[in-house]
């Protein structure tokens, strides 16, 4: 008799493969773009600024604070 090894099912391609996911092997976990990445390229798909700056806007009449970001390249 014969032994033959044995790999683990590779899970489906139906959701995407989560990179702390220790079932993978090391090499397709490394293969993963990071997070970071994706959100990058996801906001330069819409058209959205990468690295937008956050201002805080105060109201007199309330005194509430609300944090907005604007775009990276804003001169005013």
């Amino acid at each position: 008799m014969t032994d033959t090894l044995v790999h683990p099912p590779i899970p489906s391609t139906a959701t995407p493969p989560d990179a702390s996911d220790r079932t993978l092997p090391r090499l397709v976990r490394a293969a993963l773009p990071l997070a970071l990445d994706v959100a990058v390229e996801v906001a330069k798909l819409n058209g959205v600024c990468i690295r937008p700056i956050e201002l805080k806007r105060l109201d007199t009449h309330t005194g509430t604070v609300e944090p907005f970001d604007i775009p990276c390249g804003t001169t005013q």
